[in-house]
């Protein structure tokens, strides 16, 4: 039996040093946690993953992003399927704009909100305010700047 392999995107968005974050429904636990931008590759719309992250960014925020780097990927085993994340970096000088509620109903989304942190602001953030461990390392990540690695890695997830 094989197991079905999930591939998501994930952005964290800078401005001016500041890091935007959503604050998400968890269907599961009833509560909003704080999240970076992500969304599933659909590889009938998603011409490569840099696409699939530029549209996530488009339907969640409404801002347009350059993405700069990678900065982690996750593989996580569940017992039905496998799942595998690539956290992009990317830049905006837009300003989110909340979807509709129905909007965010046709896709599956529920978010109450967007912010902009500081490095200071995050680090006082705790680990049960975010979304999923994921997400708590890789924004902890991108405060310490230790991730990221050059995008000519996946240059080969680019090509047609």
């Amino acid at each position: 039996m094989s197991l079905e392999i999930k591939i998501k995107v994930g952005v964290l968005v800078q401005k001016t040093n500041k890091l935007l974050l959503i604050k998400e429904l968890d269907t599961s636990r009833k509560q909003y946690y704080w999240n970076l931008i992500k969304g599933t590759f659909e590889p009938e719309k998603d011409k490569n993953l840099f696409a699939a992250a530029l549209r996530e960014c488009l339907e969640e925020t409404g801002i347009q992003v350059n993405v700069k780097r990678i900065l982690n990927i996750f593989y996580l085993k569940k017992p039905t399927y496998a799942l595998l994340q690539f956290n992009f970096l990317g830049e905006t000088k837009d300003n989110p704009k909340l979807a509709s509620k129905r909007a965010q109903k046709r896709r599956g989304e529920n978010i109450s909100e967007f912010r902009w942190f500081s490095k200071e602001n995050i680090n006082k953030l705790k680990k049960p305010e975010f979304m999923n461990s994921r997400t708590f390392v890789t924004v902890k990540e991108w405060t310490s700047k230790k991730s990221g690695v050059n995008l000519n890695i996946l240059n080969f997830l680019k090509r047609d």
